[in-house]
């Protein structure tokens, strides 16, 4: 049975290491074989570091898999992402980059935020009887929440989108066409546009009567690729 082991955020940590050698983002994905977007999300923490790539930089720059995790930073992060995911912060959002750049910059105000939470939820579990009704989520809602709560990650799309990655040809320009044959291939899905889903704030949508996905007209080609991805 396999060991169900808590996912590792180590993006300062992996910005320490390429700052050190004085490396682009840029170079540092070309010799770690992945894409500048990748490492820009791994780098801030919106993906966890894999352990295919914590073992490939740990043997390029000769240290141990401890050496990410060791740091009060990451840990600390975690527990921010975490507390922003209570339905109570609803409608006051933080991204990553917020979270991140507030725990490298205002740690202690960070510790005395998770402190206060921590002491809201005990009171609100010693005494639920006096807190307010709350009305029931929307259905989106929900479905937020539990994004929220598995911090965008995915477990098994993430290996599927890395097993398909890794089938690309070493040249991988022209992804559109590979990713637009692998939808038809896999799925029977086809791909036309509608020039009126911008202006009903749409990106994309599935017919499945028709078996096909529906995209914006005139969309920039990096906003088409990550529709079909």
């Amino acid at each position: 049975m396999p060991i169900n082991r808590s996912k590792l955020f180590a993006g300062q940590r992996l910005r320490e290491l390429r700052k050190r050698d004085k490396l682009t983002q840029q170079t540092l994905a070309s010799l770690l074989g992945i894409s500048l977007s990748y490492l820009n999300q791994l780098e801030r923490n919106h993906r966890p570091l894999p352990d295919r790539l914590l073992h490939l930089i740990c043997e390029h720059y000769g240290l141990t898999p401890a050496w990410f995790n060791d740091t009060r930073e990451a840990h600390r992060l975690q527990a921010l992402r975490e507390t922003m995911g209570d339905v109570v912060f609803k409608e006051a959002p933080l991204t990553m980059a917020n979270m991140a750049e507030a725990v490298r910059h205002a740690p202690a105000l960070c510790d005395a935020f998770l402190t206060l939470y921590r002491a809201y939820t005990f009171e609100q579990q010693r005494a639920p009887s006096t807190l307010p009704d709350i009305a029931p989520l929307e259905p989106y809602e929900v479905v937020g929440n539990w994004v929220q709560e598995k911090h965008n990650y995915f477990h098994e799309l993430d290996c599927a989108a890395e097993k398909f990655y890794q089938t690309l040809p070493e040249h991988k320009d022209g992804l559109e066409p590979v990713l637009t044959m692998f939808l038809l291939e896999q799925h029977g899905l086809k791909i036309t546009h509608d020039t009126d889903m911008e202006q009903q704030g749409l990106v994309w949508r599935i017919n499945r009567q028709r078996n096909t996905v529906i995209l914006p007209h005139n969309q920039p080609q990096e906003s088409r690729l990550f529709y079909l991805a």
